[in-house]
């Protein structure tokens, strides 16, 4: 049989796209096929930590609330201020004081909360207020003895935690969530009585707990736990886990964080996976696998649907002219050659005025467009690093004027003496220097003055417990530095140095090497690892809350060189850390203010 070649040609392209489609249908299938059960745990895990989110945030906002009123000079004032004959007054003023201090307009769920206030029976107050007993019906921000409680399972918990927060679940009260807190202010200073100020507890209603976990409905049948312990406290399918009973898993004690593990229970098999927070809480969420299989079946028909299309697909490609293949191919490899916004060669536009044409020309006005934003967008990142430094000057102001303002307090408190005169003094000049400044960089003699005022307040705190040296010569003074930069690293060479019986010893010096201004804090007390502060420096992550000081140094020495300036530690041969601050001479002599010229006669 003669056959043409044109006729052999179709054959064998006929055979070769029958059996592209067929591989490609075998590969297509396996991969989508994983992919979406990798998504579905994705998404499970998602739902988890969502919830476990959400129930964090809520024990977060019950740490903070009972922080405050632990701090609260107001309500410490009301407790030790007994009036005579005049219980009455003094309980309105307690209560009105305890209002006014517990949730928060930021924390939704605290404001669905009950909270009541359970004080200790040293305080006169106290035999005012009626004895509680859990099972009444629970108002707003209610007053209570603590009389009669000590035979209570979850008040002697709560004892026993002192600092934590304590969760509960009672059968006389069905519809609540308990969550309790040991009080011990820091404001008590009447020595009459100690820091204890009593309990405060807060009634959750078990629908809001149970609105924790309704993100993390991921499909029909799955249920959603929140455990405090073993113990069930929020359950989207009450029935099968009721509120307040054990929960009846056996999940393995090593799951990790984000791991999904097959779960096979006696209601069936399941996908389960767990998230644990805040130390005894943890999310649970089982998923039945039947409810993935059934989301499986639209992947068959997908799948078919996406084989049929890509055949016609590959049919037209074939029958496509290379007058519209060959003009893309070399647009392509034109915008392949493009680097950056400054390196985009010009399209030589085709004679024939068609749609290609218009691809063509919209390269090119796209490029022009992409070089002009190019442009706009580095102006803009100067200025966007110019209010990123003010920011971070503005930051540190209020963390410095606490630690100061507290170390004011405790010296005054503790030793009743006259140095409180030049403790404010020189508190007085550090606040000018601090809130008033209106320079991106201060001359090296500005900052050590300012150092000096703060090294006063300390040595009267500590009553001169450590030794503090200043070697640095007088052709360095005139070095431009941001204003705020080395109070930081002596403030955490002093407040966590450990030196035993020796007397601490901080000393700044500075060294020239290479072109660069080497200062250094150096401490001979402390023992922390170098490296692990120096992660805590380049961490993009600030909510742990700690290093905000020396975080602070470090982004604005980087920003305000240009990347060119540097802060770390490296640990002491004999012990101590030795903070290093880098500053080029180059930057420090171009960037140095003018000093104010002296008044004339």
């Amino acid at each position: 049989m003669n056959i043409s070649i044109r006729k052999r040609m179709s054959l064998f392209w006929l055979m070769g796209m029958l059996v592209l489609i067929l591989a490609f249908t075998v590969i297509f299938f396996s991969y989508f096929n994983r992919i979406y059960k990798e998504r579905m745990a994705q998404d499970q895990w998602s739902c988890t930590a969502s919830a476990a989110e959400n129930a964090g945030v809520l024990m977060m906002n019950i740490r903070q609330n009972a922080y405050y009123l632990c701090c609260n000079e107001d309500l410490a004032a009301v407790l030790v201020n007994v009036q005579e004959n005049l219980p009455v007054r003094q309980m309105e003023l307690l209560r009105a004081v305890f209002s006014l201090n517990t949730g928060t307009p930021t924390a939704p769920l605290m404001q669905s909360a009950y909270p009541m206030l359970l004080l200790d029976g040293q305080f006169p107050v106290a035999d005012a207020a009626k004895p509680f007993v859990l099972g009444r019906n629970l108002t707003h921000q209610h007053i209570y003895s603590s009389q009669g409680l000590s035979d209570e399972p979850w008040y002697r918990q709560t004892l026993a935690l002192r600092g934590q927060t304590y969760a509960f679940y009672d059968e006389r009260c069905p519809d609540y969530v308990f969550f309790s807190h040991l009080l011990r202010s820091t404001r008590i200073a009447d020595p009459r009585y100690n820091e204890n100020i009593g309990v405060v507890l807060y009634a959750m209603p078990t629908l809001r707990m149970n609105a924790l976990l309704t993100a993390a409905r991921l499909s029909e049948g799955t249920c959603a736990l929140l455990l405090y312990g073993d113990t069930v406290m929020a359950s989207t399918d009450p029935a099968l886990f009721p509120i307040g009973q054990p929960a009846d898993l056996a999940l393995p004690a090593v799951m990790q964080q984000g791991s999904i593990v097959p779960y096979q229970w006696h209601k069936g098999l399941f996908t389960a996976s767990r998230v644990k927070f805040q130390g005894d809480w943890q999310c649970v969420l089982l998923a039945p696998e039947r409810s993935i299989v059934a989301q499986e079946t639209p992947v068959y028909m997908l799948a078919l649907m996406l084989l049929m299309l890509i055949a016609v697909m590959l049919i037209i490609s074939f029958l496509l002219s290379r007058q519209v293949i060959r003009p893309i191919t070399r647009l392509s490899g034109v915008m392949e050659q493009a680097r950056d916004a400054e390196h985009m060669p010009q399209a030589a536009e085709p004679e024939n005025q068609d749609e290609i044409a218009v691809l063509y020309q919209s390269y090119n006005a796209m490029r022009g467009r992409i070089q002009a934003l190019s442009r706009e967008a580095q102006e803009e990142q100067k200025k966007v690093i110019a209010s990123e430094l003010k920011m971070m000057q503005a930051q540190i102001n209020p963390h410095f004027i606490y630690n100061t303002l507290d170390s004011i307090s405790c010296s005054a408190l503790m030793e009743g003496n006259d140095d409180i005169v030049t403790m404010v003094a020189s508190l007085i000049s550090i606040l000018k220097y601090s809130i008033n400044f209106s320079r991106a960089t201060v001359p090296l003699r500005e900052e050590i003055n300012y150092l000096q005022d703060y090294i006063r307040i300390q040595q009267i705190r500590y009553s001169d417990g450590f030794e503090f040296v200043c070697d640095i010569p007088e052709e360095y003074m005139s070095v431009a530095v941001s204003p705020i930069t080395l109070q930081p690293l002596v403030e955490n060479a002093l407040f966590h140095a450990e030196n035993g019986g020796d007397k601490l010893r901080i000393r700044l010096y500075c060294e020239e090497e290479a072109g660069l201004l080497l200062i250094h804090v150096t401490d001979n007390g402390s023992r922390a690892d170098a490296s692990r502060i120096n992660s805590i420096l380049r961490s993009a992550d600030p909510a742990d809350g700690h290093g905000i000081g020396i975080r602070n140094v470090y982004r604005r020495v980087t920003l305000q060189s240009g990347g060119r300036g540097n802060l770390y530690y490296q640990n002491m041969p004999g012990g101590g850390l030795d903070a290093v601050i880098l500053i080029p001479l180059e930057f420090a002599e171009e960037e140095a203010p003018r000093e104010p010229a002296p008044p004339g006669p």
